[in-house]
């Protein structure tokens, strides 16, 4: 391929395809396609012209068993997995996807070829758009691929470019969703930052996934003051995506996307360097020791901030909490387990009140529905192996009984909100208490067992979070009396 001739006409020349057929097989006008063949006109990675054209030339050389596009991907993918029609189809849309097809054309031409040693198709995306397209062009890659794959996740920048734009995050879980549910594993890096609000909102965009229990969590534990902030995406073996924010000179910059596997090779070597000097995120308890743990920070009196549904450990006492899981059909060792926990844990939590701040923030939304169609809760499914079922006659209950704690403990508050801050984080709960623990569940996903975080820059930036959403929540909305008169209103 010389000069202006686009990688498209090469692939056409050899399958002995006419400009004018490949318009007719995709039902689109000969101009067109005379304008990708001269690189007058991009194909970029999220049209759906590239996708129907990648379809229609795997269709063309299918009886040759697509020998002929298999030598073609070879010369740019030496060590590709090309072994199935669908592998084939991933490496040929990345490599005829651009977003710039004049970019680096020339910019070699007149170097010394006994000193460069290949040559290499590095895709550049521009701004924040750009970084999301080359960030879905790499999910969509994964999801294309076969069962198995890994990716692995480092970033030190800011995320304006992701959580600037809902539809997009919404997009984005649910695209990660499907990657782990298809049996991909998922390694991401987080940086304990000295920026809070950047390491809160990665941590919590990934709380959700990390939660199915199929990802695998770090922490990088040193500070950088450098302006240069970096972020490193791998698909491994296939695709390598990167980019660097310069802190007080811009926004992001550009995102380099490359299939060369020279640069997957290196960037690889980098991330297992970072990872080598990181720590997991998480605690990995085995199941028998998460209740010592949980109850060891129960034991520290420490101030606490609360999110969840309903609370079982603070809204029922001990007789109605058996009946819930009677009704839920846990029996045997797992409710003595259930039933020894709840009373020791309560009776610890209760004490602390007397001394510490507990505040407990509840959805309004949650509290509505659950007095009509009852709630899921997550408190205890490291012992009952399942979310809890608390239906409506005991979802009232419990918000009598939290009605009169606040009227009983002044170290207990309830903020009731109906705009959470994070609506992302709708189905976790968290208890996070100062200087001591982050315990993590999801009322929405089958969860291994709780997440326990003690990292203390983490605990720490997540309480200094929880105090400033706690003080912006209307003070009518935290009023002890207006939420004992509410709390009894939904339960009769």
């Amino acid at each position: 391929m010389h000069g202006n001739v686009s990688r498209l006409a090469d692939i056409l020349s050899q399958l002995g395809l006419t400009s004018r057929h490949l318009a007719e097989i995709l039902n689109v006008h000969y101009s067109l396609v005379s304008k990708w063949l001269n690189n007058k006109r991009p194909l970029k990675y999220n049209s759906a012209y590239l996708k129907n054209l990648v379809e229609a030339l795997i269709s063309i050389d299918a009886p040759r068993n697509l020998s002929t596009v298999r030598a073609i991907l070879r010369e740019t993918y030496p060590d590709a997995d090309l072994s199935t029609h669908e592998k084939v189809a991933v490496y040929l849309l990345n490599y005829l996807a651009s977003d710039d097809s004049d970019a680096g054309l020339n910019l070699i031409e007149d170097v010394d070829p006994r000193r460069v040693y290949a040559r290499a198709k590095i895709d550049i995306y521009r701004k924040f758009s750009g970084r999301r397209d080359a960030l879905m062009r790499l999910l969509d890659t994964a999801i294309a691929l076969s069962p198995g794959q890994e990716l692995m996740l480092f970033s030190g920048e800011t995320l304006s470019w992701h959580i600037d734009d809902e539809e997009f995050r919404r997009e984005w879980l649910e695209k990660y969703k499907e990657i782990l549910h298809l049996g991909n594993r998922v390694t991401i890096l987080h940086t304990v930052d000295r920026q809070e609000e950047h390491l809160l909102h990665t941590i919590t965009q990934w709380l959700p996934l990390h939660l199915t229990g199929m990802t695998t969590a770090y922490y990088f534990p040193e500070y950088s003051n450098s302006i240069f902030k970096p972020s490193l995406s791998i698909l491994r073996n296939h695709a390598v995506m990167s980019g660097i924010t310069a802190t007080g000179f811009s926004d992001t910059l550009y995102t380099y996307y490359t299939l060369t596997p020279h640069f997957i090779r290196e960037a690889e070597l980098l991330f297992d360097g970072l990872l080598a000097s990181s720590r997991p995120l998480f605690e990995k308890l085995e199941r028998d020791n998460i209740t010592q743990n949980m109850l060891n920070a129960a034991y520290r009196k420490d101030n606490s901030y609360n999110f969840s549904g309903l609370p079982l450990k603070l809204a029922l006492n001990s007789e109605d909490f058996s009946e819930v899981l009677r009704e839920n059909e846990i029996s045997g060792e797992r409710y003595e387990q259930c039933t020894v926990f709840f009373s020791k844990y309560q009776d610890v939590l209760l004490d602390t009140m007397e001394t510490a701040f507990t505040r407990q923030i509840l959805d309004l939304t949650v509290l509505e529905r659950g007095i009509s169609e009852g709630s899921v809760v997550s408190e205890f499914n490291w012992i009952t192996e399942k979310n809890l079922f608390v239906s409506p006659r005991y979802f009232k209950q419990g918000l009598l009984v939290l009605a009169q704690r606040l009227q009983r403990y002044p170290g207990f508050s309830i903020a009731l909100m109906d705009n959470y801050a994070l609506p992302h984080m709708r189905n976790v709960s968290l208890l996070i208490k100062e200087n001591t623990i982050t315990i993590a569940n999801s009322r929405a996903e089958k969860t291994p067992c709780p997440l326990i975080i003690k990292e203390p820059s983490i605990i720490h930036t997540f309480f200094k979070y929880f105090s400033h959403y706690w003080d912006s929540i209307p003070r009518i909305q935290r009023d002890r009396e207006n939420i004992v008169h509410r709390l009894n209103h939904l339960a009769e």
